[in-house]
This record gives C-alpha cells, sequence and structure tokens, in this order.
C-alpha cells in the first residue's frame, strides 16, 4: 500500500459501492456502517510465501463503554483464488477478542492457538495494533504485537493467491501495510 492511492489493490466486487479511503498520513479507512458487510480489497497480484505487516485501529464509538462492546469485525484472507466470487481462503481473523486466529478453512487446517497471549499483546480499540503474517512453504504464523498467537502447520491451499482486507459493522483504520514476496 503506497499511502495515497489504491493503487496495486482491487475490490472484490468491482460492480460494488466502495468503504475504501485513503486519508491523509497514508491510512487506509473502511467506512463499513454498522450491521454491513462491505466490499473486500484484494491485491492485484498472488502470493504463497510472504510476509504481510501493517498497523490497524479500531475506531471507538459512542456508547462503547469496555472493548467488550466493539462490534466491528475485519479479516485479512490468504490464498484467495478468485475475487470475483466467494471461493475458500485461509482467514485470519481481525475481531476484537478473536485476532489472529483462524475463521475461513479452520476445519480442513491444523493449528496451534495461544489465547493468553492474545489477550496480553492487544492494544485497547483506539490504540494502533501491529499485525504481522508470515508464510512460508504450506505454514502460516499470525503475530499480534510481537507476539506469535497462531501457528497453521497445515492447511489446504497449495498455490499462490491474492490476499483480501475484509470489514464489516464498523469503522477500521490501517496504515504502514507492507507485503513481502519471499
Amino acid at each position: 500500500f503506497n499511502g495515497k492511492d489504491l493503487s496495486g489493490w482491487k475490490l472484490r466486487r468491482p460492480d460494488a459501492h466502495s468503504s475504501w479511503s485513503v486519508l491523509l498520513g497514508g491510512i487506509l479507512k473502511n467506512t463499513v456502517e454498522e450491521g454491513s458487510h462491505g466490499v473486500d480489497l484484494v491485491t492485484e497480484k498472488k502470493f504463497w510465501n510472504f510476509t504481510l505487516r501493517l498497523e490497524y485501529r479500531f475506531e471507538p464509538y459512542e456508547g462503547m463503554e469496555s472493548d467488550d462492546d466493539l462490534y466491528t469485525n475485519t479479516g485479512y484472507l490468504l490464498f484467495i483464488t478468485n475475487p470475483g466470487i466467494w471461493t475458500r481462503t485461509l482467514e485470519i481473523q481481525g475481531k476484537n477478542s478473536f485476532e489472529m486466529t483462524i475463521a475461513m478453512g479452520r476445519t480442513e487446517s491444523e493449528m496451534t492457538v495461544d489465547d493468553a497471549a492474545r489477550v496480553r499483546a492487544r492494544k485497547p480499540a483506539g490504540q494502533w495494533n501491529s499485525i504481522q503474517i508470515v508464510s512460508k512453504d504450506g505454514q502460516v504464523w499470525s503475530y499480534l504485537n510481537g507476539v506469535l498467537v497462531t501457528h497453521v502447520s497445515k492447511h489446504p491451499f497449495t498455490e499462490p493467491g491474492y490476499i483480501g482486507f475484509q470489514c464489516e459493522s464498523g469503522p477500521v483504520h490501517w496504515r504502514n501495510i507492507r507485503i513481502k514476496a519471499e
């Protein structure tokens, strides 16, 4: 992500309304409204062995008493084969209290998850959290603020695919998005 526009990215459904925007300071924002699912943003290139690094922040909202009330949900979709239709993917969850676990693709994968590490590492809504997702030779590691949360030792995907960002039910900010092909 170049911090200026969506070059190198595309909407999963190009005919849909986009809730994605680029703000000053190189921040990517999704303004999807409560209760709705936005259109996924996907890379134009496919990746297999890679490191994805980024920072994200959930916006606290009026009436929110604690992070337990946070309804914003996001995720990082790996190995998408056809971004134009819903397809199988390995989704690294971004939703508060479930960060870095596996959502889609879970039943077809073998993994270890350290829930206590996630709780220790997570920063509250309004603060920036960092994510690192590493895919190497059929395994995936996901880190929250430098702490390993999930290691996927086996998954069903065998070819490079697109990387996607998904967002639903509330605004999210991202910055310093970098994908390094290995």
